[in-house]
């Protein structure tokens, strides 16, 4: 068996981008809608732009709005700003992570996309504007960048590809049919899509993923094979679930507080796994759960 969740991003000199699917919290998707909001930020604002009563100079040789101050003064389609001040339905990711919103796809120039990655493994994500480029779900990438806005690239058993944003707390509305929303960090609604498989589980001998993967359940109720640390022990600090080994779990006990990687157990088992002294702690909304101390 085998459960993680997290993919580590490739460059050197910037921000990785890494994926994460944390068990209990768990993996708004913007998709087509984060391009939307961004694009309706920068192309709004049309009244203004056609300028319709200073072209035609119908008021200004009557002076009827001239005097009136009818369509100057009220301004309506230059000050109402509907798409450009809400931004849609889009709401962002709530927590300043940098100089741009990756859900929303805001703060960055025109032909950029704003991606979010750690310097180094356990360090927390922070967000950056990147070049765009036209890659969409399951396209190879590069190593600084190829992905329209709203995708990030990824390295995915070995390849880089880009996989779409997400948000872990929109559940299985957040990515397409097919696809898991795979939470980046604990503490950040933010996550990409991940291709769920149809026979991953999650303890031996029914688990399919690869070498050196684990399958985890995501928020959204599907199952992911991704990468596990096999260096971490149990009680190691951690940030997401590919910070902790084969069959552990990155879990915290309290609100905010420091996670740790804890062995995972099956309390549907007889045997759970866990050692004497110890019980299998279920974890709300999963079919997994962690060993306690009793």
């Amino acid at each position: 068996m085998k459960l993680s969740t997290m993919i580590n991003a490739t460059g050197r000199s910037r921000l990785m981008a890494v994926l994460c699917c944390l068990l209990f919290v768990f993996a708004v998707a913007c998709g087509d809608d984060d391009d939307n909001g961004g694009n309706n930020s920068n192309n709004t604002n049309n009244g203004a732009d056609v300028g319709t009563d200073e072209d035609t100079g119908t008021d200004e040789d009557t002076g009827t709005d001239e005097d009136t101050g009818t369509d100057e003064d009220t301004g309506t389609d230059e000050d109402t700003g509907t798409d450009e001040d809400t931004g849609g339905t889009c709401e962002g990711l709530g927590q300043d992570i940098g100089p741009c919103d990756p859900i929303c796809q805001t703060g960055c120039a025109d032909g950029e996309a704003c991606v979010a990655g750690r310097a180094s493994q356990n360090d927390p994500l922070q967000s950056q504007c990147l070049p765009a480029g036209t890659g969409v779900q399951g396209d190879t990438c590069g190593e600084q960048a190829g992905c329209e806005a709203g995708f990030g690239c990824f390295t995915v058993e070995g390849a880089s590809q880009c996989l779409e944003i997400c948000q872990p707390s929109q559940g299985a509305a957040a990515c397409p049919d097919g696809f898991s929303c795979a939470a980046q960090d604990q503490n950040l609604d933010y996550g990409v899509c991940i291709e769920t498989p149809s026979d991953c589980e999650q303890f031996p001998p029914e688990d399919t993923c690869g070498d050196g993967e684990n399958c985890y359940q995501t928020q959204g109720g599907g199952f992911i094979c991704a990468a596990f640390n096999a260096s971490a022990s149990a009680g190691d600090a951690c940030s997401s679930p590919t910070d902790c080994n084969d069959l552990q779990l990155c879990v915290s006990t309290s609100q905010g507080g420091q996670a740790t990687c804890q062995n995972a157990c099956d309390p549907t088992a007889t045997d759970n796994r866990c050692a004497d002294g110890e019980s299998c702690a279920q974890l709300q909304g999963a079919e997994v759960g962690v060993c306690i101390t009793q």
